[in-house]
């Protein structure tokens, strides 16, 4: 399986989650657990010549309210 570039997305979210003020993450977990994912929907992912899937992590806060630390 060939990922291109998910430890640059992720390095690239811990960073926005530092200046968030979110807790960060080990990128290596994520991207194991990412290929885990992949693997469980693989029949879901449609297999067609020169195609690919984009695969993009976020995070969401679901306070209700801005503050500043």
């Amino acid at each position: 399986m060939n990922i291109y570039r998910i430890d640059k997305n992720y390095e690239r979210m811990n960073a926005s989650h530092r200046q968030l003020g979110f807790p960060e993450f080990n990128g290596g977990e994520m991207i194991e657990l990412t290929k885990k994912l992949i693997e469980l929907d693989k029949d879901w992912i449609p297999e067609r010549p020169l195609h690919s899937m984009y695969i993009r992590p976020f995070s969401i806060a679901m306070d209700n309210k801005i503050g500043m630390n």
